[in-house]
């Protein structure tokens, strides 16, 4: 049987997790109990090249590692949904095309219908 601390100290913890599930990152909801799938990977790296932005920066937005990142930018920058630009010292910055964004809408379409 538990004493009383113990089961003050689990009712802690089942608080902390639920915490942790209802953690929010700006409007984004983090959920850490389940993976993220092809699409939503895909609209996090299209809504992070928004506005130019470099590579390094672009992964840590879209909260990725680097060779799970790369996988999904290489794939995005050969279908031309994200451009390449040179930016003003020379490095490159990435950005949005009008593909991207097309096809950025049709995924924010679609997650609004499931989670509706």
């Amino acid at each position: 049987m538990l004493d009383t601390e113990a089961l003050v100290l689990q009712c802690n913890k089942l608080e902390s997790l639920e915490s942790l599930k209802n953690l929010r990152e700006g409007e984004k909801e983090v959920n850490i109990t389940r993976k993220r799938g092809w699409g939503e990977i895909t609209a996090d790296i299209l809504e992070a090249t928004l506005k130019p932005e470099k590579k390094m920066r672009i992964m840590y937005k879209s909260n990725l590692n680097f060779e799970r990142f790369d996988k999904y930018f290489q794939e995005l920058l050969g279908k031309g949904l994200i451009e390449a630009l040179n930016d003003s010292d020379g490095k490159t910055a990435y950005v949005i095309s009008a593909r991207g964004k097309t096809l950025l809408s049709a995924l924010k379409k679609a997650r609004d219908i499931f989670d509706s």
